[in-house]
Order: structure tokens, then sequence, then C-alpha cells
């Protein structure tokens, strides 16, 4: 009788877990993360470039003048450029990327939609 009540209760627990288990939503992938910063934004000098994240490599990249720079991931929000300049992303009311701050100068986000691009490291396949 104990032994029935054990497994009865063991299988109880499992069955718990796994639809407990099933029940949440699955973490956001790197490469998933580093898509919220993808877009258009704008640049020094009335220039603007591209941040585009890399699913290969799973890095989020600048693109400036057909040129693409790694930005490599700190914390939630903050990446530094090559230079080791700290580049911090601000959000909107709704949680969404908006701008971004490098060198105490702010850059807005002009658009979401970047050109399509295949990215392998070292070699950014389609023109921007």
């Amino acid at each position: 009788m104990i032994l029935k009540n054990n497994i009865g209760t063991a299988l109880t627990l499992i069955l718990t877990l796994w639809l407990g288990g099933c029940a949440f939503e699955k973490e956001k992938s790197r490469y998933d993360k580093l898509v919220e910063y993808e877009g258009k934004f704008e640049y020094f000098n009335g220039s603007s470039l591209i941040l585009s994240a890399s699913e290969l490599d799973t890095t989020l990249y600048a693109i400036l003048d057909e040129a693409k720079y790694p930005l490599r991931y700190v914390s939630a929000d903050t990446f530094t450029d090559v230079g080791k300049d700290s580049i911090i992303f601000y959000r909107d009311e709704e949680g969404r990327i908006k701008s971004y701050q490098v060198r105490y100068n702010s850059f807005m986000l002009y658009g979401r939609s970047t050109p399509p691009n295949e990215m392998i490291p070292g070699f950014i396949l389609k023109a921007l």
C-alpha cells in the first residue's frame, strides 16, 4: 500500500513538473535579443548607421559606409565598440529601443526596417 502511494505521488509530481515546465515561455535566444537593437540610427555629422544582428556569430554589428564594426555586449542595453566606447541604449514606454548614447551624444532611431543581409563574420553578402 505504501509503495502504491509513493508511486502515485511520484507520478503526480513528475506530471506536475512536466506540465508546469511546458507552461513557461521559452527564453529568447541570444540572437533574438540582439534583433531588438536592429535599425537605422542617427550618427555623427548628420550621417546614419545601421545596426544588424548576425545569427551566425550572434554579434551585433554597426554598419557605416559599407564597413561593419562588432559591438561587444556588456550588460542589459549596454555594448562597447572597437574603440572601447560605451554604447547605451534607451527604450520607450513599451520597452522598444528608441535611441542610443555614445560619448555624451544621443542618437535617435530612424526606423526598424533594415535592408536584408546575410552576415558572415568578416563579410556582408548582400549590399546594404
